[in-house]
């Protein structure tokens, strides 16, 4: 019931095993310059429990993601989207956002959007050393391939606050308190928040801030982002705790 007309048809597909990375990449049609690829978590809880979210948050870069996979992904998955596109006569400039499965034959498309990925792009964006207007100015231009694009070499963790019931329901209201300075290296995006008649900020949704820790490396950037998380505070305040983990500590 809870899916209306849309639960009243099943599609089974093939079962894909292995971890899920996703990859992004700025195109303008014809050249494609992928970014840091991505490791998410949707589940609710730690260890992957509880119901699926848009994200709980996510880290890169995994090191699972090597630059041979990357190749692979490129000509794979990234290379054939683009011809596809081609062929149809589809002119696509933008952002392609696509979940890859490692499996055992080799990465597989899960899904494609087009797109800047939540809470992805806050994780990579902030890595980004090329000026990003000049980036998106070239793909609309046709000249991504004449773009230098810089990277910082560093690591970025992304931890979502949410409200107690996200994601059965939103609880609006409440109150939200941030120290007034987060520590140096994060950065702090507001999803569903808005200043109160009184001054005060508020929760207005269930995916409430995303703290971003930017690092040299990812044990760094973990710990900057837990340590933010001690300097916010709602009624219910939920994260995951678990960010990172499967590369520092395989969970």
């Amino acid at each position: 019931d809870a899916l209306g007309g849309a639960g009243r048809k099943v599609i089974v597909e093939q079962r894909l095993s292995g971890p899920e990375i996703s990859v992004m990449a700025f195109t303008d049609s014809q050249s494609l310059v992928m970014m840091p690829a991505l490791n998410d978590y949707r589940r609710l809880y730690d260890n992957d429990m509880g119901p699926n979210t848009i994200g709980m948050g996510t880290y890169t870069p995994p090191p699972a993601f090597t630059p041979a996979l990357a190749d692979e992904v490129r000509a794979r998955i990234l290379e054939p989207i683009l011809a596809g596109l081609a062929e149809d006569q589809c002119c696509f400039k933008g952002v392609l956002n696509v979940s890859v499965v490692l499996t055992q034959h080799g990465p597989v498309a899960l899904e494609v959007n087009a797109r800047f990925g939540d809470p992805g792009a806050q994780a990579v964006l902030p890595l980004l050393e090329t000026d990003l207007l000049e980036l998106l100015e070239a793909c609309v231009d046709n000249r991504l391939d004449q773009m230098e694009v810089r990277w910082n070499s560093g690591a970025a963790v992304v931890v979502v606050l949410t409200t107690a019931n996200y994601p059965e329901r939103a609880d609006p209201g409440l109150p939200i308190l941030i120290a007034p300075h987060l520590p140096e290296g994060v950065l702090a995006f507001h999803s569903d928040t808005r200043y109160a008649d009184d001054g005060t900020l508020v929760t207005t949704g269930g995916r409430v801030i995303s703290l971003v820790g930017v690092g040299p490396d990812l044990p760094s950037a973990v710990a900057l982002a837990y340590d933010a998380t001690r300097r916010v505070h709602f009624d219910g305040m939920h994260y995951r705790t678990d960010i990172g983990a499967r590369a520092l500590w395989g969970r």
